[in-house]
């Protein structure tokens, strides 16, 4: 189990049959958190600098139309302090060495995990966030 119900995770994938599928997954793993997704990065960096959404990890697409992931991040680290709390897990159907190398070297990325989530993913993603604070 994780932290508690006010463990909030924000999915921001374009396709929203993935996002459905994370959720199912994050609940398989028993992971007790809110789960939000958004279809579109700018409308998720709107809301995280208007304070509509707050959550405490955010798992990441990197190629998706309008804004792609990076783009997000660029404008994300932009944002006051108070809306950048969040821990950021790229979570990518790339297979691209240098988007793995670029995340690794971004203070705010913990992780980078290839799509599709699974439960050990999940479970993995946990400890690394246990272990963080």
């Amino acid at each position: 189990m994780m932290v508690n119900n006010d463990f909030c995770i924000l999915l921001i994938d374009d396709d929203p049959s993935i996002n459905y599928l994370n959720k199912l997954i994050i609940e398989k793993a028993d992971i007790h958190a809110n789960v939000c997704d958004r279809t579109q990065a700018d409308e998720a960096l709107s809301q995280l600098s208007e304070g509509i959404i707050n959550p405490n990890l955010i798992l990441l697409d990197i190629n998706m139309p309008t804004m792609n992931g990076w783009q997000f991040l660029e404008k994300y680290h932009e944002l006051p302090e108070e809306s950048r709390k969040s821990k950021v897990i790229i979570l990518s159907s790339s297979i691209n060495p240098s988007d793995k190398e670029k995340a690794s070297q971004s203070s705010v990325i913990l992780d980078f995990y290839s799509k599709p989530l699974s439960i050990a993913n999940v479970k993995e993603i946990r400890e690394t966030l246990l272990n963080e604070n």
